[in-house]
C-alpha cells in the first residue's frame, strides 16, 4: 500500500568475450543480456522496505553490476529495497547467458569471414590464415569437379562403346557393311586412346587433390589464435 511499482525490460547482445579454436572449430563466446528495471515509488511520508522477487532461470546469471540479492532460493532472487518517504528508486536486475557460435574451419565461407571482420573477431594475421583455408578448399573443389568431369566422360565413352559393339555384331552378318564396321572400329580405337589419356590425367589430378587436402588438414591442425 502506498507504493507504486512498474517494470521495464531491455535486451542486448554483448561483444565477443573470447575467440578461440578447438579441434578444428572456430569458437566465438559471448553473452546475451536481459535487463528488467523495477521502478519503485513510495507515495507516503513513511519509510518502506520492499522485497522484489525476480525469477531465477536456468543458464542465466546475475551480472556483476547488479545489486546482490538478500536471499536466493530455487526459484527466485529476493532483493531488499528501502524507500524513504516519497522516494523514487529504480532497481535494475541484469542477467547474462553465456552463448557460443561455432564454425568448422574446414567449411568457413567468405561470407562468414566478412562477418568476423565486421564484428572485430579477428586480426589481420587470423584473417590471412582463414583466407588461406578458404582458398585451399576452393582449389580442392575445383580439382574435384575436374575428376567428376573425367568420370562422366569415361561413363559416356563406356556407354558409346557398348553401342558400337552391338552395331558391329549386327553388321558383321552383312558383307556390304565392311566400311561402316571399319569406321566403328576406328572410333573405338580413338576412344581407347582417350581413355588411356584420361586415366593418366585422373591420376595426376587425384594426386594434386590429395596434396591439397593434406595441406588443408595441416593448416587446420596447426591453426592458432594468439
Amino acid at each position: 500500500l502506498g507504493t507504486r511499482i512498474s517494470t521495464e525490460n531491455k535486451g542486448d547482445t554483448r561483444p565477443a568475450q573470447l575467440i578461440k579454436v578447438a579441434d578444428g572449430v572456430f569458437q566465438v563466446h559471448y553473452f546475451r543480456t536481459e535487463q528488467k528495471i523495477y521502478h519503485l515509488t513510495n507515495q507516503t511520508d513513511r519509510e518502506k522496505v520492499i522485497y522484489v522477487e525476480h525469477p531465477l532461470r536456468k543458464d542465466w546469471k546475475l551480472d556483476e553490476g547488479t545489486q546482490r540479492p538478500e536471499t536466493v532460493n530455487e526459484t527466485v532472487y529476493r532483493f531488499r529495497v528501502v524507500l524513504k518517504p516519497f522516494e523514487k528508486v529504480s532497481l535494475p536486475v541484469v542477467e547474462k547467458q553465456g552463448l557460443m557460435d561455432s564454425y568448422g574451419l574446414k567449411n568457413v565461407t567468405r561470407d562468414q569471414l566478412e562477418l568476423f571482420i565486421k564484428r572485430g573477431y579477428i586480426d589481420t594475421v587470423t584473417r590471412t590464415m582463414l583466407e588461406k583455408l578458404i582458398d585451399l578448399r576452393q582449389q580442392i573443389n575445383r580439382v574435384g569437379q575436374q575428376i567428376a568431369a573425367l568420370d562422366s566422360e569415361v561413363q559416356a565413352i563406356s556407354t558409346d562403346q557398348a553401342r558400337l559393339r552391338q552395331n558391329i555384331e549386327s553388321l558383321a552378318k552383312t558383307p556390304e557393311a565392311k566400311s561402316l564396321i571399319a569406321r566403328y572400329i576406328a572410333k573405338a580405337g580413338e576412344q581407347e586412346t582417350r581413355l588411356e589419356e584420361m586415366e593418366k590425367e585422373r591420376k595426376s589430378i587425384t594426386a594434386e587433390k590429395e596434396k591439397l587436402e593434406a595441406e588443408l588438414a595441416l593448416a587446420i591442425r596447426t591453426f592458432e589464435i594468439t
